[in-house]
């Protein structure tokens, strides 16, 4: 028997700096999104995926204002074994003012991500190549690996770990960088109450740019308490 799903979003977002020296980044977001799909088995789907979005900088000295959108197909398989993999990929654009004329491109994205649960833990590997919005420039254009891992080693507690390899580069303006960054991040998560939950993680960010005095290596301790019904 087939079956056919479609579902859309819309958010939207202000981003708000903290610190004067960031202001440049002070914007207002619309994020659209689209999906298609159509089972073709009892353990597997394939449709199509869209993304647009409109960016609006309050101050237009570094970044400018832009529209962006991705559309493409995608295919989802889920075994018995409780093994599941899905990929796409497509189409991939952005266009600015004509004033920031250089960060527009018309390329494409992909990604593949495949994850095994079991008894003990869930893993994921993900390989992905997509364009984000960029800090210092217009664009950011991203190639990555990812692994991860998770567990419910006690009740109501979970463990994880991750770790990637990027390799970036930020075009679209007076500012040009590559370079390749690493993470690995460790987390701890505690289910407390029905309706609240914390987790306590570590992250390590190290970055090789090809720029002299801009790589760096970074520790960060984050803990977050969240609410949700």
């Amino acid at each position: 028997m087939r079956t056919s799903c479609f579902s859309a979003g819309y958010d939207h977002e202000n981003f708000i700096p903290v610190t004067t020296q960031f202001d440049y980044l002070k914007r207002a977001s619309e994020w659209f999104t689209a999906s298609a799909s159509l089972r073709i088995g009892d353990s597997a789907q394939t449709g199509l995926e869209a993304q647009a979005s409109r960016h609006d900088y309050e101050r237009e000295t570094v970044l400018n204002n832009n529209w962006r959108a991705r559309v493409g197909p995608f295919v989802e398989v889920n075994s018995e074994e409780k093994i599941g993999l899905r990929a796409g990929g497509g189409f991939d654009t952005a266009h600015f003012d004509a004033a920031a004329a250089d960060g527009n491109f018309a390329t494409y994205y992909v990604y593949v991500r495949i994850q095994q649960e079991t008894r003990l833990f869930t893993h994921a590997l993900t390989a992905a190549r997509e364009h984000l919005l960029g800090d210092n420039a217009n664009n950011l254009r991203t190639t990555r690996v990812r692994y991860s891992i998770s567990s419910p080693v006690l009740n109501h507690v979970d463990l994880g770990a991750n770790l990637s390899i990027n390799f970036a580069e930020e075009f679209g303006g007076a500012f040009r960088e590559k370079f390749t960054y690493y993470r690995a991040g460790l987390t701890i998560g505690y289910q407390f109450h029905k309706y609240w939950r914390t987790d306590l993680g570590y992250d390590f960010y190290l970055k090789e740019s090809d720029f002299p005095l801009r790589g760096f290596a970074r520790n960060r301790l984050a803990w977050d308490l969240a609410f949700s019904y």
